[in-house]
């Protein structure tokens, strides 16, 4: 409504000359300015549009409007809406008002408009008589409305991408194998996984604010240090360490660690990435592949020199069946030697020992064979001394002694007392010994190189009803020596 048109509305008012036909001429003015068209519909004359209402659908003023005209300007998708809107304001038991936004073909431009209706119906005696209602052009608001609706939805995805984003990371963070920590340039932690907490034994609440510094060992904090300085410095992009983490309680753990640096959004250094893999059975592991190989090596060598020992006692004796001997001693150093093997080098059961150096002799009723004794795992060393001596002592009996004969028994006892031990082999049962064996390699073992090896003493008695030998020791020369601590 214009300053002109107020002006003579407001001055006719007051004057008492306002007539119908004015405040009607008025009202047409303002909703023309408006850009608000005023249309109706009745029974008989269906629809009846203003300038402003033709307007909007693009129709000349002299045209007649109808209601096969509207519908063909009315969008596909929106004439149902429409139809129900329509239907329910002229039905005497509906509400009896008309609200509806649709879209239209502009006949003029063929632009898609969007334009919102409002109307009242009238009914006399419960008759419909007519519905007069206006219309506007909406579509600037509407297209605000999807473009803000529109921008809503990009913020929501972006926002569902970003707690998407959020979860993945927190559920890789949270179940990853591999520790993960944020640390502060100060060298405070300010976040880690589960798996980290765990590989120093605290909680993750326990670890958050504790000082890097403080959970190194102080033999590697130094070359930690000092990388920490080049990569905050920007020297370095990243680095590999291998070091040392003091737990909780005080134990320590090796660690693989990859550092990064993290910088913010205007590329200042803002906090420091930790990816640690627990090495520490790894590395307690390669550190016993070293020992075993250094033992190998020192086995090899010594099992060498016994061979060549055997070679040349054997070969000395002037024994006739010199190849059956040697290779038969051979066997019985090759069978100490699977056991130790199959113990990863860490000693052997004496009682299997006993077992397997006794096998060439059989005993197929069990009970000329006698073996007696607590468990006790001895090592490598004596080992390799009892098996070749159990088997000289064997192939004695089996060709000369107890086992010869039918009746004969052996009985082998061992046993410990304080920080000794001792070990008995018994015949009873057999022919008399013979004189001619009471030298040779086989004495010599039972002898000497027991003796030697062992640090005891040897005892070998060829009694009348059978041989007996004795053997009295130091308890830890017999007791492997943890690998870990050689």
């Amino acid at each position: 409504m214009d300053t002109r048109t107020t002006t003579e509305v407001q001055a006719a008012t007051t004057t008492g000359r306002v007539s119908v036909r004015e405040l009607e001429g008025t009202l047409s003015r303002a909703l023309a300015a408006a850009q608000i068209g005023v249309w109706s519909y009745d029974q008989v004359s269906r629809e009846h549009w203003d300038r402003t209402t033709k307007a909007l659908f693009g129709m000349l003023a002299e045209e007649e409007p109808t209601t096969d005209l509207f519908l063909a300007c009315v969008h596909p998708d929106d004439r149902k809406r429409y139809a129900q809107a329509f239907s329910a304001a002229i039905d005497p038991n509906g509400k009896g008002y008309y609200e509806c936004d649709f879209r239209i073909q502009h006949r003029d431009t063929s632009e898609e408009r969007w334009l919102s209706s409002r109307g009242q119906a009238e009914f006399t005696d419960g008759r419909f008589i007519r519905l007069i209602g206006v219309v506007q052009d909406v579509t600037t608001q509407k297209r605000s409305e999807e473009s803000a609706r529109a921008g809503e939805e990009h913020i929501r995805r972006v926002l569902d991408s970003l707690r998407e984003r959020e979860q993945r990371f927190r559920g890789l963070f949270e179940n990853a194998a591999t520790g993960i920590a944020l640390v502060g340039l100060d060298g405070e932690f300010q976040q880690c996984n589960p798996v980290f907490a765990k590989m120093l034994g605290y909680t993750e609440e326990e670890i958050r604010g504790v000082n890097l510094r403080s959970l190194i060992h102080p033999d590697d904090l130094s070359t930690l240090l000092e990388k920490n300085g080049r990569l905050v410095a920007g020297e370095i992009p990243s680095f590999e360490i291998t070091n040392r983490y003091l737990r909780k309680d005080g134990s320590v753990r090796w660690s693989r660690r990859f550092v990064s640096l993290l910088r913010d959004a205007d590329g200042r250094p803002q906090s420091v990435m930790v990816l640690a893999t627990d090495m520490t059975e790894r590395i307690a592991f390669e550190q016993k592949i070293g020992l075993l190989l250094r033992e190998v090596n020192h086995r090899a060598k010594n099992m060498l020199g016994v061979v060549q020992a055997i070679a040349r006692s054997t070969a000395a004796s002037g024994a006739e069946d010199f190849q059956t001997r040697f290779a038969e001693r051979i066997r019985a150093l090759a069978a100490a030697h699977d056991l130790l093997v199959s113990n990863d080098w860490q000693g052997v059961d004496l009682a299997e020992l006993v077992s397997s150096q006794l096998a060439h002799v059989g005993d197929p009723t069990g009970t000329r064979i006698s073996i007696d004794g607590p468990s006790l795992r001895i090592s490598g060393a004596a080992a390799q001394t009892l098996g070749m001596t159990l088997h000289e002592l064997s192939t004695n009996a089996f060709k000369y002694g107890a086992l010869s004969s039918e009746k004969g028994t052996v009985a082998i006892r061992w046993r410990t007392q304080g920080d000794q031990f001792a070990m008995d082999w018994i015949e009873r049962g057999g022919p008399p010994v013979a004189e001619s064996e009471r030298s040779g390699f086989g004495t010599v073992v039972m002898d000497r190189m027991t003796r030697m090896t062992l640090g005891g003493e040897v005892e070998i008695d060829r009694a009348t009803e059978g041989l007996c030998w004795h053997l009295r020791c130091p308890l830890a020369k017999i007791t492997p020596m943890p690998l870990e601590s050689k």
